[in-house]
C-alpha cells in the first residue's frame, strides 16, 4: 500500500472509533466511510491506468 491509502485506512479507523465512542453521528461516520470508499476506488483507477500505459509503452518499445 501507498503511503497515501495508508492514510484511507486510518482515517475509517478513526472514524469508526470517534463513531463508537459517540463522538460523530451516525450519518457523519457514513459519509465517512464513502469518502475513503471514493478516495479508495480514485486510487485503484489510477493505479489500473498506471500499469495500462506502462504495459502499452513497453509493448511500443519492444520490451514485451
Amino acid at each position: 500500500r501507498s503511503r497515501g491509502l495508508g492514510d484511507v485506512y486510518k482515517r475509517q479507523r478513526q472514524s469508526s472509533l470517534a463513531f463508537k465512542n459517540g463522538e460523530i453521528s451516525y450519518s457523519v461516520h457514513l459519509l465517512n466511510l464513502k469518502q475513503a470508499w471514493d478516495l479508495k476506488s480514485d486510487y485503484l483507477d489510477l493505479q489500473r491506468s498506471y500499469q495500462l500505459s506502462r504495459i502499452q509503452l513497453e509493448f511500443l518499445l519492444g520490451i514485451r
